[in-house]
Parts: structure tokens; sequence; C-alpha cells
């Protein structure tokens, strides 16, 4: 069997998974595929980066980066700001901030030359060169992570991150690169979408280490909503459009528990279908 047949089989036998037992796919197209993703009368038209980016999970569109980019473009106090988009893949999110209005929106992933051969061609297709720019971004390499300061020397007002907490060992190096980058003001703040793919527990340590002793906070800690009475903490199911609260046992407690028991909450075929949003500010 060779590889192009291979593939179809492997696509054919997901798509079927989903049809006959109710198991969503939580990613979506093929690497290399163009796509194009519709919000109301608008058409964003993108490229997924090919297949050579596949350990760094770049080569599908994942649900969280399509929910955080229709928040954008349902949400206009994105609007003259700047803006930092960290592990883009496709750069859906940061590529729609720069439609609607950013004043400058730096669109960065790992510094691979098929992501941002992707990511520079989507900034084309949308028409957003004057204000939008890919940039390769190793988290834990201090040249690049300078490279950026030095060019934005006011850091960031936005940091949007869609899908970035697979991996536990890249938990402080995101963090802080979040720290580094993120306007030191009491209106900058840091939006973070995640699939529970790999449990409730892993998104919940990196959220009680962001909110320990870093000085970033979620305002859930004192309320489940903002002074404009918008969630800052919720889970989004992405089959049946519905939010709940975050049903973790204790939201960002630094605990001991038993880790299956709570990844157990949800069974994988359930975990699917739920994002977790938070959105971070600092404690000023």
């Amino acid at each position: 069997m060779g590889d192009a047949e291979r593939d179809d089989t492997i696509n054919f036998f997901e798509s079927s998974i989903e049809s006959l037992f109710g198991h969503h796919q939580s990613a979506t197209g093929e690497a290399g595929q163009l796509c194009t993703l519709q919000l109301d009368d608008e058409a964003i038209k993108y490229r997924i980066p090919a297949s050579n980016t596949n350990k760094l999970f770049a080569h599908y569109q994942w649900d969280a980066g399509l929910f955080l980019g229709r928040l954008i473009h349902k949400n206009t106090d994105i609007r003259q700001t700047t803006v930092l988009e960290l592990g883009a893949g496709t750069g859906i999110p940061g590529l729609i901030s720069a439609k609607h209005g950013a004043s400058s929106v730096l669109i960065t992933d790992y510094p691979d030359e098929g992501i941002l051969t992707a990511l520079n061609e989507n900034i084309q297709f949308s028409s957003v060169q004057k204000n939008a720019k890919a940039l390769g971004l190793d988290w834990a390499d201090k040249v690049t992570t300078t490279k950026v300061l030095q060019e934005y020397p006011d850091k960031f007002e936005r940091i949007l991150c869609a899908d970035v907490l697979w991996l536990s060992s890249s938990h402080q190096p995101l963090l802080n690169t979040i720290l580094s980058m993120l306007a030191r003001t009491s209106t900058a703040k840091c939006i973070v979408v995640s699939g529970f793919h790999t449990g409730r527990r892993a998104l919940s340590k990196f959220f009680a280490m962001a909110c320990s002793k870093s000085g970033l906070q979620s305002q859930y800690l004192r309320t489940s909503k903002d002074s404009h009475g918008r969630s800052i903490v919720f889970e989004f199911n992405v089959v049946t459009n519905k939010a709940r609260p975050w049903s973790g046992r204790q939201p960002f407690a630094q605990d001991d528990g038993d880790e299956e028991e709570q990844d157990n909450m949800d069974d994988f075929t359930e975990r699917t279908k739920w994002l977790l949003y938070v959105c971070l500010e600092w404690n000023l």
C-alpha cells in the first residue's frame, strides 16, 4: 500500500469513527491543505502547514484556533491593540485580529520553514500585510525572544494562545514567554483556549503555575465574569455550542489528587468535544 492510499484509508477510518460512534475529531484538514473558514459574510482562506511539521502538531487545524478566531470576530475590543499569537499553526486568531482592526499583529510559531511559509501565505490571503507579520519564535531560545522584544519594546496588549498546552515540558518556557511579552498594564490580557486532549489536570497544572508566583491571575479567582459581565473562565462544547463553568475538582488548585480520577470526569470521546477558555491578566 502506497503512502497516499494509506493516508486515504486513515482519513476514511477516522471519519467513519465519528459518524458511527459519535467521536468528535478535535482537528480537521490535512497537511498542506487549502481551507476556508466562513464567518458570517466573511471568508478566511488559510493553508495548513506541510507534513514535515508533524512533531509540532501544526499539520491540522485544531478546534481551539477556530473557536478563538470566531470569538475575536464577534468581539470589538481587539481594535487598536498590539497582538501576539503564540504557537499559531495556521494563525487564524491572529489573522482575524488583523482584519478586525488590531494596530499590529505578530503571528509566531516554532521557527520551522513549513510553518512560517504557511503563515506568510495566510497573511497574504487575508491581505493584512500592513499590520501583520509572521516570525519564528522558540519559547526556550533567548535569541528569538530577545529579537521580538527588541522589535516590540512596548510589548503586547493581547497575547493569544490556542492549543499550546500539549506538552508539560513546554509549560514553563511558554509561561516565561507570556510573562516577558505581555504589556504590564491593567488592560493587558492573555487569552488561552485549550482542548482537553491531554486531560484536565495537565491544563489545571499550567494555570496553577501561571497564577501562583508569576504575578498573573485569572479573574475566576474573584468572579466568573469581568466588569462588563463577560465570562473569564468557561468550558465550551464545539458540538452543541453550549458553555458551562470549569468542571474540575478545584480550578487551578495545586493538589495531589488522583490524576486519573480528574481526567475521567469525561471519557475521551466526551473530552474531545470540549474546550477551556481562560483570560489571564496582571494582578496590579
